[in-house]
């Protein structure tokens, strides 16, 4: 056993209202992304895929599947492989969705396993579609469930090394016969109307998850975090989007689970965010028969173009991503459209596909979540792990003499192999953090609310 770190830590915040202090073991750095040279360009891919179209009446079903998987495989290479995801990829990405659409989605009544692979052993992300006996499955949101974690995987990668830690990034579970990320379909028992909570319920999240369990879905098991889309969003004549919810969070450093609307998943496409037309009068199929309505069907937080809430969209299944990785809320240099993936910035997420166009837009992962993941059992999935013993906190006061506006916090901490930071939040947001080991200050922040 390595020799005990132990160290008090005086800090100076700016806010006093249910504090809580985190603490967490320090850790080796996963790698990146498997790097395989695709076999096809994306304008190959694209041409491929609409000359492929045009055969689904003259080739047998089943011959039109494979080649639709081994083209989507290629895309998955092409996407793990860091090709930029501006026109060209899309262009590629939209052709092969184009191919899922002419191609039923059976849900299955039980959670059946696939037998899928992962990308690295040990620690994966897996993906559900859910499906309220009252729908019927979108094909295509069915498709751009799994193309999301291949994007999200791309984005952990690209801001973990910007961040000195290497292309450290999650691993998912593979369709059995490739590349492509495994979703599992599943007809739940009750309707939308059940799960959305129409009546003003805040229960979504364990109404979704008790059902899904009780079909037999490991939810919660160690290892592995789960992000679930439900078929629940219904728009209303008057513009209203009804069933919108998107929630994660993470239990412990072993698992967690994010349950989130389809919403425009089953007309989802990465051109879409560089759409900058009013989206007020568009017709959503995916959401129902009705015109969305600017200042309606989202909150004003997420702009008034397609192409912000397409961008606000992205960002905010890629936030519930982060709660199952224990990242927490963070408003510190933190704007709309502009700042942290745990804060405002999450709506900002186009500025990561196409930064020339959208310059003064940015999602970025703040070098406190940074820490947290090069920590993360699910980005050193390839690593075996020995100590599961957390830190101890012996001791944590707080003045209540104000001296120059702040509150004066001080805290004792050890750890049986070494304390790699400290994290100090209010009501569950990050304020402050600090590097022992180095004896740095905390910083000082002010808190918002999120509005996402």
């Amino acid at each position: 056993m390595a020799s005990r770190f132990q160290r008090s830590v005086s800090l100076s915040v700016l806010f006093f209202c249910g504090l809580t202090v985190a603490f967490t073991p320090s850790p080796c750095i996963a790698g990146g992304p498997m790097e395989v040279t695709p076999l096809l360009t994306a304008a190959e891919i694209q041409r491929k895929a609409k000359v492929h179209l045009r055969t689904q009446e003259r080739v047998p079903a089943n011959q039109f599947n494979t080649t639709a998987k081994e083209l989507r495989n290629e895309l998955a290479l092409l996407t793990r492989n860091g090709i930029s995801l501006r026109r060209g990829h899309s262009e590629a990405s939209d052709a092969v969705a184009s191919i899922f659409r002419k191609i039923d989605c059976p849900a299955a009544d039980r959670f059946v396993a696939s037998g899928g692979q992962v990308s690295s052993e040990g620690y994966r992300v897996r993906v559900g579609y859910l499906i309220p006996k009252d729908r019927v499955p979108n094909s295509v949101a069915f498709h751009r469930a799994g193309e999301l974690v291949l994007w999200y995987q791309r984005w952990f990668a690209d801001h973990m090394e910007r961040n000195g830690h290497g292309k450290a990034t999650f691993a998912y579970e593979a369709e059995p016969d490739g590349l492509w990320p495994a979703v599992h379909t599943l007809r739940l028992p009750r309707p939308a109307t059940y799960y959305r909570g129409d009546r003003g319920e805040s229960n979504v999240y364990d109404r979704v998850l008790s059902d899904a369990r009780d079909l037999g879905m490991p939810l919660e098991e160690t290892g592995e975090v789960w992000i679930l889309f439900v078929e629940m969003q219904e728009i209303i004549a008057s513009g209203e989007i009804l069933g919108t919810h998107r929630q994660g969070g993470g239990k412990t450093f072993h698992t967690g689970v994010a349950v989130c609307d389809a919403g425009i998943l089953g007309d989802l496409s990465l051109a879409g965010v560089t759409v900058n037309t009013p989206y007020n009068g568009v017709l959503v199929p995916s959401l129902g028969r009705f015109p969305l309505r600017s200042g309606v069907s989202f909150e004003r937080s997420r702009g008034d173009t397609v192409g912000s809430v397409v961008s606000a969209s992205l960002g905010s299944w890629l936030h519930e991503l982060g709660h199952c990785f224990l990242l927490v809320h963070d408003f510190r240099n933190d704007e709309n459209y502009a700042g942290n993936l745990m804060g405002n910035g999450l709506r900002g997420f186009r500025g990561w596909v196409h930064p020339r166009d959208y310059s003064a837009e940015y999602t970025h992962l703040s070098a406190n979540a940074s820490d947290t993941l090069r920590l993360s059992r699910f980005f050193r999935s390839d690593e075996q792990f020995t100590d599961n013993k957390a830190p101890a906190i012996r001791g944590a006061e707080v003045s209540t003499e104000v001296v120059d506006g702040h509150l004066h916090f001080s805290a004792q901490v050890e750890d049986d192999v070494e304390l790699s930071y400290i994290m100090l939040m209010n009501n569950g947001c990050v304020v402050a953090l600090t590097h022992p080991q180095f004896g740095e200050a905390f910083s000082r922040a002010s808190v918002r609310d999120l509005k996402a």
